[in-house]
């Protein structure tokens, strides 16, 4: 029998993709865009873990490079994500071992984070050693209910990868702040848009906010933008209108007064001196 941890490969492909889609569902062609904007390319296989069991592969994970500010500083850390086992290899640890070995990697610098998709594996990845680092505020508004407001002009535009990037850095940057590097900002940008959402610039007023956003049905769901919040529901009323939404869900960094629903959503591992009380804002992942 054969058991080792290794990084991907063009010959796994195919039996990566068959993981990933009885473990997420995920459409084919959101499949094979995946794999080939973060794996299939020079240097990016070792991006991918995989627990080979007799031969196959049998559970994986994808890391993703960011920064996370801590007193000032920016340390390396990486994003677990598309963490799945394949249905006859599960509840043999598997994919415990896997991330184990990610941060066995990752020791010597800052460590690992992650967005679990339900409270079970929240308390799951609690037992692991992670702890809550990241929260959210969520907001919930019905057209019908937001106040009109007389706001000037509002013009919505294409945004570039730099304007986003330069954006979201000038007005999240400070403790326990996710920088991401322009490549993951492209990637972003592009998935939202594969699977029918915006990502747009929009000046108020002349002054410059992003936005990345997708519809659902009638409701606008707002993944991130930097608005202020006194332009928060004016604005994206504007936008909610003009796709036809009747309800807005936006998700926005904590302040000292919630605003809205506060929701923990991502946990960290690290052997960094870190003050957890410090609510982090991570924000912009592939949730």
């Amino acid at each position: 029998m054969i058991k080792l941890i290794t990084c991907s490969n063009e010959e796994m492909i195919p039996q990566l993709k068959g993981i990933w889609k009885e473990c997420f569902q995920d459409e084919d062609y959101y499949i094979d865009f995946f794999f080939w904007e973060k794996i299939q390319k020079p240097k990016a296989y070792h991006n991918m873990l995989v627990w080979v069991e007799d031969g196959e592969p049998a559970a994986m994970l994808t890391m993703m490079p960011a920064k996370l500010l801590v007193n000032n500083q920016l340390l390396s850390f990486w994003y677990i994500y598309g963490v799945a086992t394949k249905r006859k290899w599960r509840n043999r640890s598997f994919a415990t071992r896997l991330i184990e070995y990610a941060n066995d990697m990752t020791y010597s610098v800052g460590g690992t984070f992650l967005v679990p998709a339900t409270e079970s594996l929240l308390r799951f990845y609690g037992r692991m050693g992670y702890e809550k680092m990241f929260y959210l505020d969520v907001i919930h508004m019905k057209i019908e209910e937001c106040r009109k407001s007389d706001m000037g002009l509002v013009h919505f535009q294409p945004v570039t990868v730099q304007e986003y990037f330069k954006s979201r850095t000038n007005e999240f940057y400070q403790d326990g702040y996710v920088l991401w590097k322009k490549e993951e900002i492209r990637y972003a940008i592009k998935e939202n848009e594969l699977l029918g959402g915006i990502c747009r610039q929009i000046r108020v007023n002349n002054q410059v906010y992003v936005i990345m956003a997708y519809k659902n049905r009638q409701c606008l769901y707002v993944k991130e933008t930097t608005l202020p919040k006194e332009l928060l529901e004016g604005t994206l009323q504007y936008l909610a209108e003009e796709m036809a939404c009747k309800e807005i869900i936006v998700r926005v960094p904590v302040e000292e007064c919630v605003l809205g629903r506060r929701k923990i959503f991502g946990l960290i591992r690290t052997n960094v001196g870190i003050c957890k009380q410090k609510k982090g804002y991570l924000g912009l992942a592939l949730d």
